[in-house]
């Protein structure tokens, strides 16, 4: 029985709400199953944290967890060297989410477990005396608020050397260890009480001195403000009674002058006759210089209208210009469009029929002139008015063909290679030679006049391109 009363000191790791209790138990007979604690470890998660269900015992600060996924509890130990310093851990029981039920019996311990997402629980019934004496370790495994993989831990630890020598001594009842408590916690309070009195009274010194401070800094200011405001008054004052001196002393000299400008007003306007001089003075010259500006008004108005009257017939002497001569460039131009639409009417009736014959013609020539049988020609009359030109014998040599007189084309174009032109030429102009009828698009006219006129300037710059024999000649 005195074996059974001895302390349990629980340390608390850092975990969510994590409830890890030892409940010591008395044997209830001889005969019955003797319990010597009931190990318990609970975990609760309330509103996306974890809570802790304690009997009065000291509870962690909550972590977020979001959900549980496994719960272990682990008996530390020594190892099997017997090492005091190096801890073994054994698993006892586990409960995951794959497996969230546990019932057992084994090696002296009743497990019961039970495992969802919010919540969950392992009971072991300890019957051995070593496993009442032993350190445990319980272990939450789960997802915290932001997803991540966390894992909270709590110790229990117990220290019973000292409790079992003194219950071996005789020197220490149950009765006694619960009195003993009762007394530290007394003590603890009184301690408390005393020092919360004793930090009061602190505080309360600490105030008072700072209020002590804040009056003699206060009166401090205080005075040094009423130095400060006596001396600005005694400043502006001063200041003040400076202005007024000054002031007094600039109206002294502002008088004087003022004096002294009256006199000299009054001396000037002494001759009464001299003022009357000037005051008719000023009426004359105030009529004259209206006069002068209702005459000035009225020359201004009729050089005004008479400028506009010279504008009026300059302006409409220069249109009637203007539309006369437009009128005659118009009439000049529909002439000439006129005279330009009949040349060209004529060209185009006289050029096709003269192009023809002309090209029929040149090509004969050119097969007279590529033939090689044809060494002369004896050219007959065709003329048949004439029966003693036929019977007058010609002279003829070997080779000499009879041939009748051809006609050859009467104008001719030529081309100018140096100048880029198209010629038009006479062919059958007395005394041979070629006559310039036409230069591009600008046609000679056939009278005696205009003829000769046109004639001699041309024939200066075109005389080597139209000159020459006819051609067969």
């Amino acid at each position: 029985m005195a074996r059974e009363s001895f302390f349990i000191v629980l340390f608390f790791g850092v975990c969510n709400g994590l409830d890890f209790t030892l409940k010591r138990e008395n044997p209830v007979s001889a005969t019955a199953r003797n319990l010597c604690g009931i190990l318990t470890c609970e975990e609760e998660i309330k509103n996306n944290s974890v809570s802790s269900k304690s009997d009065g015992e000291l509870a962690a600060p909550d972590v977020g967890f979001n959900s549980i996924s496994e719960m272990s509890m682990f008996k530390i130990g020594p190892t099997v060297y017997g090492n005091a310093k190096s801890k073994h851990k054994a698993l006892i029981a586990s409960i995951t989410s794959q497996s969230p039920g546990l019932s057992s019996v084994a090696n002296g311990r009743k497990i019961d477990g039970l495992l969802d997402t919010i919540r969950g629980s392992l009971r072991v019934e300890l019957v051995k005396e070593e496993d009442c004496k032993a350190e445990f370790i319980c272990q939450v495994r789960g997802l915290d608020i932001q997803g991540r993989q966390a894992v909270s831990t709590t110790n229990l630890v117990q220290h019973t050397n000292q409790a079992e020598n003194l219950v071996d001594a005789g020197t220490l009842t149950p009765r006694t260890s619960v009195q003993l408590l009762g007394a530290i916690q007394q003590l603890i309070t009184q301690s408390t009480d005393s020092l919360n009195k004793n930090v009061v009274e602190k505080i309360t010194s600490l105030e008072n001195r700072i209020e002590d401070k804040l009056s003699m800094f206060e009166n401090r200011v205080e005075d040094k403000l009423g130095i400060s405001d006596n001396k600005i008054e005694e400043k502006v004052s001063q200041l003040q009674k400076d202005f007024d001196a000054k002031s007094d002393t600039f109206e002294h000299r502002i008088d004087s002058r003022l004096d002294v400008f009256e006199n000299r007003v009054e001396n000037k306007i002494d001759d009464n006759n001299n003022l009357n001089k000037l005051m008719q003075l000023d009426f004359k010259v105030s009529k004259k210089l209206d006069q002068f500006q209702v005459d000035a008004n009225a020359t201004i108005l009729n050089s005004l209208d008479t400028m506009r009257q010279r504008l009026y017939s300059v302006q409409n002497e220069a249109l009637k210009n203007v539309s006369d001569s437009f009128d005659k460039t118009l009439n000049n131009t529909s002439s000439l469009l006129t005279s330009i639409e009949e040349d060209f009417q004529l060209l185009k009736n006289y050029g096709p029929t003269k192009l023809i014959k002309s090209g029929n013609e040149t090509e004969d020539i050119r097969d007279l002139l590529t033939s090689g049988e044809v060494l002369a020609r004896c050219v007959e009359n065709d003329n048949t008015d004439s029966y003693k030109d036929q019977l007058v014998p010609l002279t003829c040599h070997r080779g000499m063909a009879n041939e009748v007189n051809k006609s050859y084309p009467h104008y001719i174009m030529m081309t100018d290679f140096t100048l880029q032109r198209q010629i038009l030429c006479d062919t059958q102009t007395d005394g041979g030679g070629w006559t310039v009828i036409q230069v591009n698009n600008v046609l000679f006219v056939t009278d005696s006049e205009a003829h000769a006129k046109h004639v001699v300037i041309a024939s200066f710059q075109l005389f080597f391109h139209c000159f020459g024999e006819r051609p067969g000649f």
